[in-house]
């Protein structure tokens, strides 16, 4: 998969979102953190088009702990 080209009004976005997110949260987030909540405003498109209840169903099932630990999804 090809990762599109980012143009300068882009760029200049993910940047203005970046700096609103740090600054709300910056005191009480890890780097990998931030790195995440960017990421996911930045491509909300995206991660809207994600079936959460899947992703988390097949997450449980991958071993028997999980499913103890969570419990089961319809």
């Amino acid at each position: 998969m090809s990762v599109p080209l980012m143009g300068s009004a882009t760029a200049q976005r993910t940047f203005s979102v970046m700096r609103r997110v740090k600054s709300w949260l910056r005191s009480s987030m890890s780097s990998n953190t931030l790195n995440n909540m960017i990421f996911s405003v930045i491509h909300k498109q995206r991660i809207d088009e994600v079936a959460a209840q899947e992703v988390a169903k097949e997450f449980v099932e991958i071993n028997k702990q999980r499913t103890i630990y969570v419990g089961q999804f319809q």
